[in-house]
């Protein structure tokens, strides 16, 4: 529940740091729980579509540099720097999405900077 009740607050877009916990209780009590239990998120966390929709073009950008994705990609197949830029980040924002999902990356382990646990 505690998992659920975090990763809601993600969902909805909201970086655990710009909380207002006065105004969220349950919300600053399950950061508080899993910061205590050292829980690893990265094991609680997908990369899915309905994450990835949560995300602006510029948030999807920051997104694939973060990840490692980028430099996965532009690696692939023997691309060069920058192909992923001309092949999937160009164009309307649910293009963006269904090319990153289609491309294949691993996601297992990656954890967003705001969802990481942090004081």
């Amino acid at each position: 529940m505690t998992i659920s009740a975090f990763a809601a607050t993600l969902a909805g877009g909201i970086a655990p740091e710009r909380i207002q916990y006065e105004e969220s209780d349950g919300i600053k009590t399950a950061h508080t729980i899993l910061k205590a239990e050292n829980v690893d998120m990265r094991s609680h966390f997908l990369v899915d579509e309905e994450y990835l929709q949560t995300l602006t073009v510029s948030g999807l950008k920051a997104l694939v540099t973060e990840s490692g994705f980028l430099a996965w990609y532009d690696a692939k197949d023997g691309k060069q720097t920058g192909h992923c830029e001309k092949e999937i980040l160009k164009g309307k924002r649910d293009d963006q999405i269904k090319a990153i999902f289609k491309a294949g990356f691993d996601w297992r382990g990656y954890l967003p900077v705001e969802a990481q646990l942090r004081d």
